[in-house]
């Protein structure tokens, strides 16, 4: 009997080791399993951390951009109600943030621009951008700035515009720099149109002056000697068809001299081509022409003042010279241009070797050249004997040719 209860009893504890046995492993599988779904939940959270944390870093990259910025940066609601503003706004206005957040950004346009300034703001409304949109607005105190405007929908996540951002970039010295050029090349041309007329009456209103008069006396002397009359009347018509050929020579100058260089595509050695050929037919020279690489030079302004310098140095060698034979030079090198402008005749009236400085001291050269190489920063060189003259040019070129 107590063999059996024995029995009974090491039965009992080896089913309930059994079935605590089985409890356990199933209480660890479950764990198991909630475990990797934990870990699993647990990665995503990292991941999303991760991702939060990265979207955190590049606003917070982003505000310090739009702080640090130059440009004035401003957020406005539809109706434009100011709800950002930048340090470079600050710059640019005048206004701190605390002064104008909250206020209609109707305080920087000036009275007539406000219809202006809500035309804007319907087009931005609209989905539409603008850029680079060149305007007036006003700092604090009302002095005017010269703006050039930049306007963006701002939407939220379902694409619905929600504000407006508007970036402001300050163009006021370029505009003052633009009407400065604009004035020197207005001031440039009326010198020159005052240098033309001054060398039109000098010139071809002095000789048809003296053709009137000699007309005068042909008529006179028309019943005394006929063969007279006829030999004056012979000189005042080869002195009209000179004066005839020195008038379109003036008014082909002046063409060039009022046109404006940045709105026209100035083609330098054509007009070259043609300046040698007018010189030969009126003078009777024969003038050589070897010019390369002329498009290095650059801006129509300067090419144009390369120009003028070449036209007045083979008028003054075809004027002045007495010879029978001009050479023109024009090449480039080491972002210098070179001007030669050689002749056989009897050279300048002064005879030597002269430099910038040494023409200066002497009061000699060129007056028009001279000027209008002061304003390229060149220089000039005369070499001049009984037998020739050789004047050289030199025009400094930016490395782009500018």
């Amino acid at each position: 009997m107590l063999h059996a209860q024995r029995g009974w009893q090491a039965w009992s504890v080896l089913a309930g080791g059994l079935f605590f046995t089985g409890l356990l492993g199933g209480f660890l599988l479950i764990l198991t399993g909630h475990t990797a779904k934990l870990q699993a939940i647990n990665t995503d959270l990292e991941k999303e951390i991760t991702e939060r944390k990265r979207a955190e870093d590049a606003v917070t990259q982003l505000a310090a951009i739009v702080e640090s910025s130059d440009d004035a940066i401003i957020g406005t609601t539809l109706e434009g109600v100011i709800t950002s503003w930048n340090k470079g706004a600050e710059i640019i206005y005048g206004y701190s943030a605390e002064e104008v957040m909250g206020r209609p950004i109707t305080i920087l346009a000036p009275p007539d621009r406000l219809d202006e300034q809500a035309r804007l703001r319907e087009r931005i409304k609209e989905g539409e951008h603008v850029a680079q949109y060149e305007t007036i607005r006003l700092r604090k105190g009302g002095a005017q700035v010269h703006v050039s405007l930049t306007l963006s929908p701002m939407t939220d996540a379902t694409g619905k515009i929600t504000a407006i951002a508007t970036i402001a970039r300050d163009i006021t010295e370029q505009k003052h720099a633009k009407s400065e050029l604009q004035r020197l090349q207005q001031a440039a041309a009326s010198r020159e149109r005052t240098r033309l007329a001054r060398d039109l009456h000098d010139g071809v209103v002095q000789s048809l002056a003296a053709a009137g008069l000699r007309l005068q006396a042909a008529v006179q002397l028309l019943k005394v000697d006929p063969e007279e009359t006829e030999e004056q009347l012979r000189q005042v018509q080869d002195l009209i068809v000179q004066e005839q050929r020195d008038l379109r020579s003036f008014i082909n100058e002046l063409k060039i001299a009022t046109l404006i260089p940045r709105e026209m595509d100035f083609k330098l050695g054509y007009l070259l081509d043609q300046l040698v050929k007018t010189v030969e037919q009126q003078s009777h020279l024969r003038v050589g022409l070897k010019a390369d690489n002329l498009d290095a030079i650059g801006p129509a302004t300067v090419a144009r003042e390369i120009y003028l310098i070449t036209r007045e140095a083979l008028i003054n060698a075809a004027r002045h010279s007495h010879g029978s034979a001009i050479r023109v030079d024009l090449k480039i090198e080491d972002h210098k241009l070179h001007l030669t402008v050689c002749d056989n005749g009897r050279g300048f009236p002064f005879h030597g070797r002269y430099d910038d400085a040494a023409l200066a001291a002497a009061g000699l050269g060129p007056a028009v050249i001279k000027s209008r190489l002061g304003s390229l920063g060149g220089s000039l060189n005369i070499d001049s004997s009984a037998s020739g003259a050789r004047l050289e040019v030199t025009v400094p070129l930016s490395s782009d040719g500018a």
